[in-house]
């Protein structure tokens, strides 16, 4: 199902979970490109800035002496990645995280989470099922990549860790979401539809801009833009116990008349 991601101003052609990005504006990546369509293994929304392999990484990160190093004794290299990665994550969510404690991440009200279970490496199957907070940093997410379907189990920024999330957005099981609630107004001019999402980042306001936007579209758009099948759901992702981004009030659904869902299609 087509799906904005309002953190980032991107729309994207089918339901999945959205990607954390960073607070006031600055996205852990570049966005991808809009209606992208694609079946299982393609990610949808707003994209961490995942890690291309520790290779790719330790380039970004460590200056040559490190990562040589970092060759010579793997677990070096394995720590500097957990410890990257948290560091992306301080540095998008500012109001949230204080810092990090060597593969520790601080919260401001000093909560603190692993960066890793220690598990090592995972499935996709296991990677997608129980991530901890460095694994959502796992697949690139590329910015303006053609519209042709992706390699199996090749879907950046799917794997959400709940308690990173439900800490982030609160847990709408529990309650936690429904206070950081807004109610703002869909395609004014053409639907005006009454949807409710979080105001936790400035989703509300990224999402009221983007249907600002959408609205002045010509109305030859109206098919995939009216109406929208919804924000705000307290729901598992289906076929799973996990906690859909529509709980969390940070995804929205539109076209969905006109998507190609995996879960829909035979294999």
């Amino acid at each position: 199902m087509p799906r904005y991601s309002p953190r980032t101003g991107v729309v994207h052609a089918a339901a999945s979970p959205d990607r954390p990005v960073g607070a006031a504006g600055r996205p852990l990546s570049e966005p991808q490109a809009p209606f992208r369509q694609g079946r299982r293994g393609s990610g949808w929304g707003a994209g961490f800035l995942a890690l291309v392999g520790l290779t790719g990484l330790l380039a970004a990160v460590l200056p040559c002496s490190a990562r040589q190093d970092a060759a010579r004794d793997p677990g070096l290299g394995r720590r500097a990645a957990i410890e990257a990665a948290g560091r992306r994550l301080v540095a998008a969510y500012p109001d949230h995280l204080a810092g990090i404690d060597g593969e520790t991440l601080v919260w401001r009200d000093g909560t603190r989470m692993p960066l890793d279970d220690g598990a090592g490496p995972k499935s996709f199957a296991d990677w997608l099922s129980r991530p901890d907070i460095e694994d959502m940093l796992r697949l690139a997410y590329p910015a303006g990549s053609p519209p042709v379907p992706p390699p199996a189990d090749e879907d950046p920024g799917r794997a959400r860790n709940a308690a990173f999330f439900d800490k982030m957005y609160g847990d709408c099981r529990s309650g936690g979401a429904r206070h950081r609630l807004v109610e703002i107004v869909w395609l004014p001019r053409k639907a005006g539809q009454r949807l409710e999402v979080t105001t936790v980042n400035g989703v509300d306001k990224r999402l009221e801009a983007i249907s600002h936007d959408l609205d002045a579209l010509p109305e030859t758009f109206d098919r995939y833009l009216v109406p929208s099948a919804g924000t705000f759901n307290c729901r598992p992702i289906a076929g799973t116990d996990r906690a859909s981004a529509h709980g969390y009030g940070i995804a929205i659904d539109i076209a969905t008349r006109h998507a190609d869902y995996w879960r829909w299609s035979s294999p």
